[in-house]
């Protein structure tokens, strides 16, 4: 049996990392309530308020192009998913607290889902 249908909060966030790579942010809220505070924060100065989260996707994505995840494990236990990804783009553009200059950066960090 295929570990998508073995576990839907997998394919959940798999799901929502390719509307981000696909630049989708209207189908967001398909992955992603629409009122979901952030407290990890997307990025520097995200409202601390329902719907910041989806405005810090934005605003990432316009000061880091290109912008791409690629998702290296995920591991899930009842309705956690845990992903290790890593994210690539280079800072070109207005980023809160990041004055804009043009490098490249490749992070790789653990992201904590709930559903």
């Amino acid at each position: 049996m295929e570990a998508n249908k073995l576990n839907p909060n997998k394919q959940v966030v798999r799901s929502f990392v390719e509307k981000i790579n696909d630049r989708r942010l209207e189908d967001l809220n398909h992955c992603m309530a629409v009122d979901v505070i952030d407290y990890n924060k997307i990025i520097h100065g995200e409202a601390d308020e329902p719907g910041g989260a989806f405005d810090g996707i934005r605003q990432q994505l316009e000061a880091v192009q290109p912008y791409q995840i690629r998702i290296e494990e995920l591991i899930a236990e009842n309705d956690r998913v845990v992903a290790r990804m890593i994210q690539n783009g280079t800072h070109s553009g207005t980023h809160p607290g990041c004055r804009s200059r043009p490098i490249g950066t490749s992070r790789t960090k653990p992201f904590l889902y709930l559903r």
